[in-house]
């Protein structure tokens, strides 16, 4: 029996594939590889954000 590794699909419901899947596996990684200059990811934008808020409260001096 081959042995089934469970992964996360990024679409929503979709349906485990029995084959191996070399298809896209190695076109859909590229996106995130280097990421487009000027474009932050949310994670970097929420950081960015909580340190506007926060220095809102800082005192200046």
């Amino acid at each position: 029996a081959p042995i089934v590794t469970q992964r996360l699909d990024r679409t929503a419901g979709a349906a485990p594939r029995d084959d191996d899947d070399t298809t896209n596996e190695s076109a859909e990684p590229l996106r995130f590889a280097e990421p487009l200059p000027g474009v932050m990811s949310d994670a970097q934008y929420r950081a960015r954000r909580l340190a506007q808020i926060a220095a809102r409260h800082m005192p200046r001096g």
